[in-house]
């Protein structure tokens, strides 16, 4: 609760705790490494996950997180196989499916990362967070239409969304349709 509260230094303590109680509680020591990711603190996160990881290896949640860290230390290859094995526990982890896909495009591999998308979707259809990102990854590959397409369908699902007024701003600046661009900024602006 604290933790999403964002009251990390207090999650800390409460994890501190419960690990004096049982230094064994492997979810204890996931969410701690939780915490500390949250905190920017990625090192100290990244030795809760492996200790998580060691007292139950099953837990797709610690894997997941543990990509996310490994991700952030640019430890990209140890990264996919984390998500990897997230997604051999819980094939139906829409949002590991999403991380994996954002690991991919920072690999420059943008069909791939299309792929790790389509998952997440075909789990859950409006799920916009991978809707951006594969939006994302057709423009990085020069598919601007198919992208545009797709951030239109996110910006009615989600026209409160910032993020999707900007991106379709930038796609549209990109494909020299500044008019309709400028209007995108504006309304990333009043959202």
């Amino acid at each position: 609760i604290y933790e999403d509260m964002g009251r990390i230094k207090d999650a800390l303590e409460h994890y501190k705790k419960a690990l004096e109680l049982d230094p064994e509680y492997d979810e204890a020591w996931n969410n701690k490494g939780s915490a500390h990711y949250r905190d920017g603190d990625f090192l100290t996160a990244l030795e809760c996950f492996e200790k998580s990881l060691k007292l139950y290896s099953e837990r797709k949640e610690t894997w997941t997180n543990f990509g996310a860290v490994l991700t952030s230390l640019e430890r990209y290859e140890e990264a996919l196989e984390a998500y990897r094995e997230a997604l051999k526990r819980a094939p139906g982890d829409k949002f590991a499916w999403n991380m994996l896909g954002l690991l991919l495009i920072k690999l420059a591999r943008y069909e791939d990362a299309i792929e790790s998308f389509d998952c997440a979707l075909n789990i859950d259809k409006n799920y916009i967070d991978a809707m951006i990102n594969k939006g994302l990854a057709l423009s990085s590959l020069g598919k601007n239409k198919e992208a545009l397409a797709i951030l239109m369908k996110v910006s009615e699902l989600s026209p409160s969304d910032k993020r999707i007024w900007e991106y379709m701003g930038e796609l549209l600046r990109k494909m020299g349709r500044y008019t309709e661009a400028a209007r995108c900024f504006e309304k990333s602006w009043k959202k």
